[in-house]
């Protein structure tokens, strides 16, 4: 999706004034992953979440 519609919404908290396109989601995806590389996480290793059902603001 976010090579064919970069700015379709991806995430939309209305309520806490959230709203992030394709593009703007997969950038933030891969910091995410860019740092976890950084911490020297691989490919295949497991990797545990722990996390809220929405964001918190």
């Amino acid at each position: 999706m976010t090579e064919r519609r970069p700015e379709t919404d991806a995430l939309v908290y209305v309520d806490r004034g959230l709203r992030y396109s394709y593009r703007e989601f997969n950038e933030v995806v891969e910091r995410c992953a860019r740092a976890l590389m950084a911490l020297g996480i691989q490919k295949g290793d497991h990797v545990a979440v722990w996390g809220r059902t929405s964001p918190s603001g």
